[in-house]
């Protein structure tokens, strides 16, 4: 009889196996998970890297440029800090107009001052 309780347990059949198809979303049932082009992530990596990362990630890469020099230029007389918050507005507002799934032109921009500015509206 021992022999027969080992054959039974050898087979698999009884023993539930979690595969990825059990699994299908970590997070919480209604929610999305947050991706790196999400609006409030391009901003806050917008207000931390001098302007650059938000728009590299929405491939806006010579307003990247520009934003860091402008940042740095007119940070050596105190107003940098306005560049990097304006850059960040900016680029918050086109993740949402991204995120609507909207298709973003390299050099559009929603803050009109940004756009009059050398460089930033491309070469």
């Amino acid at each position: 009889t021992s022999i027969q309780l080992f054959t039974n347990m050898s087979s698999t059949d009884d023993i539930p196996n979690p595969v990825a198809s059990d699994i299908e979303n970590p997070s919480p049932p209604g929610r999305k998970p947050i991706s790196l082009t999400h609006p409030l992530i391009i901003c806050l990596l917008q207000l931390v890297s001098f302007g650059t990362v938000g728009y590299i990630l929405l491939n806006q890469k010579t307003k990247a440029l520009a934003s860091l020099i402008y940042s740095l230029v007119f940070g050596f007389v105190g107003v940098g800090w306005v560049f990097i918050v304006l850059g960040a507005l900016d680029a918050l507002l086109l993740a949402r107009r991204k995120e609507n799934g909207e298709d973003l032109d390299p050099n559009a921009c929603e803050i009109r001052f940004l756009h009059l500015l050398p460089v930033y509206h491309g070469f």
